[in-house]
């Protein structure tokens, strides 16, 4: 059987997604909020979740792929602080959904299950372009609607409106939606390509390709990069938006 292979290899375009972070407006206004990472720090922390796949050459290196890095940008967001608005705090809240998503790849893929890493990489995308669209599109309108839980608005409205602004316009968003929407919704939702995977000649079982997961763990990488750079720039950080984003360049293309 011929197999099919998802492309979510547009990680290096998308760390180059901003040619320099956009400009922070700080409203200043009533208490702030911290940015905590600890809970999602102790779970990596832990090395029992590792323990039965360090066997392996390759599941090594995906533990060297995605760990470091996601530790490193723990510690450099972990304490921030930002506007109590909602605005702010709902878009913060989607951003760190989309962490814990990332955590969760990695996490599932060191653990052999990678149908259910594949299934998640839509979600991180969308609480990636949610937190986004709120915190730079949204009127105050659409944000009480939203706390509502209603959004009348496409994804692919979200993204065009994304990239009307500043830093967005080069269109590396959608041209990252219309790549792989197809193959994300087929993951998510159990469709030909999730199940496809599981299709060997004699038996039924996962049998993803390496080369596959490295390109997932790359999207992901990526995304996590983008969503970190955000959450910085609504602390006000712009030094360590520089840092976060120069650190997608050089993460984002090594081999």
């Amino acid at each position: 059987m011929t197999r099919r292979k998802t492309m979510l290899g547009s990680d290096e375009q998308l760390g180059e997604a901003h040619s320099r972070p956009a400009g922070f407006s700080a409203s200043g206004r009533g208490r702030t909020d911290k940015v905590l990472m600890g809970w999602n720090k102790d779970c990596f922390e832990s090395q029992r979740v590792f323990q039965t796949n360090l066997a392996t050459n390759f599941l090594t290196g995906i533990e060297i792929l995605g760990r470091p890095l996601i530790q490193w940008m723990d510690q450099k967001i972990d304490g921030l602080e930002i506007s109590s608005e909602d605005r702010t705090r709902i878009s913060a809240a989607c951003f760190d959904v989309a962490l814990e998503h990332q955590k969760a790849i990695v996490l599932l893929v060191a653990n052999k299950l990678v149908g259910s890493a594949f299934s998640i990489v839509r979600i991180l995308f969308e609480a990636y372009i949610r937190g986004l669209w709120i915190s730079k599109c949204a009127s105050d309108k659409e944000i009480e609607d939203f706390k509502k839980n209603k959004l009348e608005k496409t994804f692919g409205t979200l993204i065009q409106e994304i990239e009307q602004q500043d830093g967005f316009q080069e269109g590396v968003l959608s041209k990252a939606k219309t790549a792989n929407w197809k193959a994300m919704n087929s993951y998510t939702h159990s469709g030909f390509f999730q199940s496809v995977q599981r299709l060997k000649d004699e038996t039924i079982e996962a049998n993803y390709d390496e080369e596959e997961i490295l390109e997932i763990l790359g999207f992901t990488d990526a995304i996590g990069m983008l969503t970190a750079l955000q959450i910085a720039l609504m602390a006000g950080k712009i030094e360590l938006a520089n840092e976060l984003l120069e650190k997608s360049k050089t993460e984002l293309k090594k081999p």
